[in-house]
């Protein structure tokens, strides 16, 4: 251990912080809830990144069990950024196909691709 090994260049107080388990274990706690996060955001930055991808980031951030305190959070920045577009790209895209959408998300997208189907029929007329 880093203590044991260095114990004389260190200085008492702050080898007294280091080995304390329960700043250890807090520590760890917040390293697992940021890694998911910091993952995302490394994807969600990337120039190939679709919108539907950004959708499935946003979701699976908050269905994951270490992020549950921060889920109201994570849901209001979800209701921030993430359109009807954004629902119906995620929908219609054939790697999220059959994943469980909420009903009231399912139903803004599917309203969204209605507006749209009708819209592009007044372009073509008689």
């Amino acid at each position: 251990m880093l203590v044991q090994d260095h114990g004389d260049e260190i200085d008492n107080h702050i080898a007294q912080k280091i080995m304390d388990h329960n700043l250890f274990k807090q520590v760890k706690d917040l390293h697992d809830q940021l890694k998911p996060i910091a993952d995302a955001l490394n994807k969600a930055q990337s120039d190939s990144t679709s919108i539907a991808e950004g959708c499935h980031l946003f979701l699976d951030l908050m269905s994951l069990p270490v992020l549950q305190c921060h889920k109201s959070k994570v849901a209001k920045r979800f209701k921030d950024a993430i359109q009807p577009c954004h629902l119906a790209a995620y929908m219609t895209d054939a790697r999220y196909f059959g994943t469980p959408l909420e009903p009231d998300l399912r139903e803004k997208a599917v309203e969204f691709l209605q507006q749209k189907n009708d819209e592009s029929w007044l372009h073509y007329g008689p």
